[in-house]
């Protein structure tokens, strides 16, 4: 396995050559206002069928963000997007159903008395696509529903068990698996380094990373050797404390360009979860794999 060296320096140019390509919430604009807080409602199907959903959206470092609910008991899912303009707010998100990966999204407009978001929502599946009629009213909580993690290299610090669940698909994926990583920080710095053992199949494998963290402007940098020595290195987006976005530089493999996209969702102190999307030779981005991660020490 190959030795992986990293420092500031690394981290500095690789925040500037990619910050540009990573998804970012919207920046917030004047008019926002009225839009912000939790609303509650119901989403209508053509044949009548009712979901409850809870929309949140909030202002933090002059961009917006926000939760959204409706997928289960208890399970609530960061927004990927949020814009306000021309009187509409259109929110996005993906999650994890049973069939693959489902996406999320909202168009909807204020009425007069500003306590009423109407219009609609769809769910998106592949190609299938599902139109429900949305009316949510305003709650009077204003606060993001957001676990309380802060933003810190310690976060990672220690053992972690993991479930890794989707294709095989060289040179990104070794398939489904399971194992442990253990992510030690070097000194009082704001890097670590992880070492991954696990299993796959019945066959033992190892993986190598290093995490830094740019507190000053809440950015991470990755990098990796897998398992297969193909190395990939991205740099993420920490701006919510509830959400870590990021795309992995293009890594060249038998004559193909790949790139690797995560969403790690920040559920607590002890769990996040991972989605993964990969793209060829910079084609559109398609499902690859989730993973859950709880610290067990």
């Amino acid at each position: 396995m190959r030795r992986i060296v990293l420092n500031q320096y690394c981290l500095t140019v690789a925040s500037l050559v990619t910050v540009t390509t990573l998804a970012s919430p919207a920046l917030a604009q004047s008019n926002g206002e009225p839009y912000l807080g939790s609303w509650r409602g119901n989403a209508t199907s053509a044949d009548g069928t009712t979901t409850a959903v809870v929309l949140t959206v909030a202002e933090a470092n002059s961009t917006y963000e926000g939760v959204m609910s409706g997928f289960g008991p208890g399970r609530e899912a960061p927004l990927t997007s949020v814009a306000i303009s021309d009187g509409t707010l259109m929110a996005e998100t993906s999650v994890d159903s049973r069939l693959g990966l489902l996406s999320v999204r909202y168009e909807l407009s204020l009425n007069e008395g500003g306590d009423i978001l109407s219009g609609i929502q769809q769910l998106i599946f592949g190609n299938q696509r599902i139109v429900f009629d949305v009316e949510l009213k305003k709650r009077r909580r204003r606060d993001v529903p957001q676990p309380q993690v802060e933003q810190r290299i310690g976060y990672f610090v220690g053992t972690w068990a993991f479930d890794y669940t989707g294709g095989e698909f060289p040179p990104l994926s070794i398939g489904t698996r399971s194992g442990h990583v253990k992510f030690t920080q070097r000194g009082d710095s704001s890097w670590v380094n992880g070492h991954v053992t696990g299993d796959v199949y019945g066959d033992t494998y190892e993986e190598h990373l290093v995490i830094g963290y740019d507190p000053e402007n809440r950015f991470l940098v990755f990098q990796e050797v897998l398992s297969n020595d193909i190395e990939l290195l991205s740099v993420a987006n920490w701006q919510s404390p509830i959400g870590i976005n990021f795309v992995t530089m293009p890594v060249e493999h038998n004559g193909q360009s790949y790139q690797l996209r995560r969403v790690i969702a920040v559920t607590s102190e002890t769990a996040f979860r991972v989605t993964e999307e990969f793209s060829i030779g910079g084609g559109r981005f398609r499902r690859l794999g989730n993973a859950d991660y709880r610290r067990v020490n």
